[in-house]
């Protein structure tokens, strides 16, 4: 008997001898492994983060300390009820032949990632319907800096516009420079 196309046999439902009748019941099942797709269920309340094309970091149990990388290749489009999420499907290269289908693991989303400025939640101070920081120009001297800022995570804020890496900015008592 001759496949169809080329891929690893997935399933046998035949055994050696046994004698067919019924042709339309498959005897096996082969599939292209060289590629397999990493579904993830994806909060509806962060489905809004998750884009095509972009890139999920897959770490499988199969596989501790590795990281592999998968892009996203389908968002579902409707949401799933019982537990209110959205099915992603990320492609991952399996050309190497290690990743097996129904294997588990962890998905986190890649993109989207970067490095921000943060500072002490007590060094922003709102100013005039803004928020800002004191700068220190030189010893004794500071300037009031508009900034706008992201969510507060814990006692840390970060800084998303309006302060270079690095500046020397008032951190506590910043309220006493407000007034002056």
């Amino acid at each position: 008997m001759r496949a169809p196309l080329s891929g690893k046999v997935t399933e046998f439902n035949v055994v050696a001898g046994e004698y067919r009748m019924d042709t339309s019941q498959p005897v096996m099942t082969i599939a292209d492994l060289s590629t397999v797709w990493v579904a993830a269920d994806v909060p509806e309340t962060s489905i809004r983060l998750v884009h095509p094309n972009e890139f999920f970091e897959v770490r499988l149990n199969a596989f501790p300390g590795e990281v592999f990388f998968s892009r996203v290749a389908r968002i579902a489009d409707s949401v799933d009820p019982a537990n209110r999420t959205l099915k992603v499907w990320a492609e991952l290269d399996n050309r190497s032949g290690r990743f097996r289908p129904e294997m588990f693991g962890v998905v986190r989303h890649a993109e989207g990632v970067r490095t921000v400025t943060v500072a002490p939640a007590g060094a922003v101070v709102q100013m005039e319907g803004h928020e800002a920081v004191f700068v220190e120009e030189a010893p004794g001297r500071f300037r009031v800096t508009r900034v706008r800022t992201g969510k507060r995570t814990g006692d840390k804020i970060p800084i998303l516009e309006g302060l270079q890496p690095g500046a020397r900015i008032v951190v506590d008592g910043a309220m006493l420079l407000r007034g002056s």
